[in-house]
């Protein structure tokens, strides 16, 4: 996630869904980063009729974001494209990153720097 969601992101503004940037109301000055992607599909329970669950992309709204920390969920539902707001989750999606990043500078790259390092002090 610490090289990856910064690469997902950037394939999000390369490939803008134009019905999505009109349902998140997108004013001018703000730009909507991908965050996230659901791709639906059918939840079935023992004798139930199968619930449908539609697919979905989540979106974090600069500079909008900095007031409530919210994570956007556009669905594509049989009635039209469907937007809710999660307030807090954006704070929670960059407290993971932060972790991740971490994580891999410390499990990976410091490591492996290491061992460089030791290895150009012995001949």
């Amino acid at each position: 996630m610490a090289i990856a969601w910064p690469l997902f992101a950037i394939y999000g503004l390369s490939h803008t869904r134009p019905a999505d940037m009109t349902a998140l109301n997108i004013k001018p000055g703000e730009v909507a980063i991908y965050a996230g992607e659901g791709t639906g599909g059918t939840q079935c329970d023992g004798n139930q009729p199968c619930v449908i669950i539609p697919p979905q992309r989540d979106y974090i709204v600069f500079p909008r974001v900095l007031s409530d920390a919210a994570v956007v969920i556009v669905e594509d539902k049989s009635d039209g494209l469907t937007v809710t707001r999660y307030r807090g989750y954006a704070l929670m999606l960059v407290i993971v990153w932060i972790i991740c990043g971490y994580g891999t500078w410390y499990y990976w790259i410091r490591p492996f720097v290491a061992a460089r390092r030791a290895s150009k002090t012995f001949p």
